[in-house]
C-alpha cells in the first residue's frame, strides 16, 4: 500500500510536470500497456495452469487409488463369491453323500431285518412240514395199514363166502343124488335083481363120479382163492408206490401249471406289446403311404427336388444320430432307424424315477440361478468399468477454453487481433481516443 501510493503520488507529480504528447507516442505508450497486460495474462494462465495440472495429477494419483481400491473390492467380492459357490458345492455334496449314507444304512438295516424275519420264517415253514411229513406219514402208515388189514379182510371174507357157496351148492347136488338114488334103489329092488345090480353098479359109478366132482370143485375152489390171495398182496404191494406216482404227478402238474400261466402273462405281455409295436408301424406306413401319394401329385421335376431336400435332411439328422454313416442305407431305412432310436429313448425316460428327475431338475434350477446371478455381476462390472473410462477421459481430457468476451475494466482496453485492428475503422479509433485522453481541442 506505501508503494502504492508513493507510486500515485510520483505519478501526480509527473501528471503535474507532464505536457500534452503526440499521437505517436500515446500509440507507443498504449502498446506497451497492451503487452504488459498481455504478459500478466500470460503469467495469470501460466499459474492457473499449473494449478489445474497439480490439481489434475492429485485427481488422477486420488481416482487410481479409488480405482485400484475398488478393484481389490472387486476381486475380494469374486474371491467371496466363488468361496460361497465351493462351500454350497461341498455343503451341497457332503449332505447329499450323508443322505446317500443314511439311506444306504437304513437299507443295510432293513435288509438285515428283512433276512433275519425269512430265516425266522423259514425255520417255522421247515418246522411246519417236518410236523406235517411225520403227520402225513403216521397217518398214510396208519390208513395203508387199515387199508391193507380191510383189503385182505375182504379178500379173505369173499373168498371163504365164495367157497362156502360152492360148497352148499356141491352138498345140495349130492344130496339129490343121494334122494334119486334111494329113489331108483327102492325101485330097481322092486323090479329085479339084475337091475338091481346094474342099478347097483350105477350108483356106485354115480358115487364114484360125485365124489370126483366134489373134490375137484375143492381144489379148484382152493386154487382159485390162492390166486385171490397172491393178486390182493400184489395189489396191497403196489398201492404206495401208486400212490407216490400219483402225488409226484400231483405236484408235477401244479408246477407245470404255474410255469405255464407264467409263461402265458409273459407270452400276453409280448403279444400286447408286439401288437402296439405292430400297429405303430401300420400307422408309420399310413403315414408314409399317404407322404407317397402326395409327392406322387408333385411333378417330377418338384418331386426330385422334394426327395433330394428331404434326403440331405435324413442323412444330416442320420449324421447326428450314427456316425458311421453308412452310405447304403435308404432314405427311409434311415427314418425307421431314427424312429426306433426315439422309440427307445422315448421308452427310457418313462423308465426314469421321479425322485432322480426332480433332483436333476432342482440341481439345473440351482444352475440356472448360479449363472444368472453370474451373468447380472458381470453386466454391473462391465457397466463399473464403462463409467471409471469415462471418468477417466474426464479427468485426461484437456480443459475447454474461456469463450466469449474477456470482461476488463474500462481504464484497460481490450487487446485485439490484427483482424480486428484492419476492420476497425479511424471513426472508432477517435471515440477511444476521445473517451480516453478527451477531445484534441481540449489538449
Amino acid at each position: 500500500m506505501e508503494l502504492y501510493e508513493e507510486d500515485m503520488d510520483e505519478k501526480e507529480e509527473e501528471e503535474e510536470d507532464i505536457k500534452p504528447l503526440d499521437f505517436q507516442t500515446l500509440d507507443r505508450l498504449n502498446t506497451e500497456l497492451f503487452k504488459c497486460f498481455n504478459l500478466a495474462d500470460e503469467v495469470a494462465k501460466e499459474i492457473q495452469e499449473s494449478t489445474n495440472a497439480k490439481r489434475k495429477q492429485r485427481q488422477r494419483k486420488s481416482l487410481f487409488q479409488a480405482i485400484q481400491q475398488q478393484e481389490r473390492k472387486h476381486r475380494d467380492i469374486d474371491f467371496r463369491v466363488e468361496k460361497a459357490k465351493l462351500e454350497l458345492t461341498r455343503d451341497h455334496l457332503k449332505s447329499k453323500y450323508q443322505r446317500d449314507d443314511r439311506l444306504l444304512y437304513t437299507e443295510e438295516i432293513q435288509m438285515f431285518s428283512l433276512q433275519k424275519v425269512l430265516d425266522a420264517e423259514n425255520r417255522c415253514y421247515d418246522n411246519y412240514l417236518s410236523i406235517n411229513k411225520s403227520r402225513a406219514e403216521k397217518a398214510s402208515l396208519g390208513t395203508e395199514e387199515a387199508r391193507d388189514a380191510e383189503s385182505e379182510l375182504d379178500g379173505l371174507n369173499e373168498a371163504l363166502a365164495e367157497g362156502k357157496k360152492e360148497v352148499e351148492k356141491d352138498l345140495e347136488r349130492i344130496d339129490g343124488v343121494q334122494r334119486q338114488y334111494s329113489h331108483c334103489k327102492d325101485v330097481i329092488l322092486k323090479i329085479s335083481q339084475e337091475a338091481h345090480k346094474a342099478k347097483l353098479e350105477y350108483g356106485k359109478k354115480i358115487k364114484s363120479f360125485g365124489e370126483d366132482n366134489v373134490v375137484s370143485t375143492v381144489t379148484e375152489v382152493l386154487d382159485v382163492m390162492t390166486e385171490v390171495t397172491e393178486q390182493n398182496l400184489s395189489l396191497i404191494q403196489n398201492t404206495p408206490k401208486l400212490d407216490d406216482t400219483l402225488k409226484d404227478l400231483s405236484q408235477c402238474i401244479l408246477s407245470t401249471s404255474a410255469q405255464t400261466e407264467e409263461v402265458e402273462e409273459k407270452v400276453s405281455l409280448q403279444i400286447l406289446d408286439l401288437t402296439s409295436r405292430v400297429e405303430a408301424q401300420r400307422m408309420s406306413t399310413v403315414k408314409l403311404e399317404q407322404k407317397v401319394k402326395l409327392y406322387e401329385a408333385i411333378e417330377t421335376d418338384a418331386q426330385d427336388l422334394v426327395l433330394n431336400a428331404l434326403g440331405e435332411m435324413t442323412s444330416r439328422a442320420y449324421a447326428r444320430y450314427d456316425r458311421r454313416q453308412l452310405s447304403a442305407l435308404s432314405s427311409l431305412e434311415k427314418l425307421t432307424n431314427i424312429e426306433r432310436r426315439v422309440c427307445s429313448v422315448l421308452e427310457q425316460l418313462e423308465a426314469v424315477p421321479e425322485d432322480f428327475v426332480e433332483a436333476m431338475i432342482k440341481m439345473k434350477e440351482s444352475e440356472r440361478r448360479l449363472s444368472q446371478l453370474e451373468e447380472k455381476r458381470r453386466l454391473e462390472r462391465l457397466k463399473q468399468k464403462e463409467r471409471q473410462q469415462k471418468c477417466m477421459q474426464r479427468t485426461f481430457k484437456q480443459a475447454p477454453g474461456k469463450g466469449g468476451r474477456r470482461l476488463m475494466p474500462r481504464h484497460i482496453p481490450v487487446s485485439r487481433t490484427k483482424e480486428e485492428e484492419k476492420k476497425t475503422e479511424p471513426e472508432e479509433e477517435d471515440d477511444i481516443q476521445v473517451f480516453l485522453w478527451g477531445p484534441r481541442n481540449a489538449q
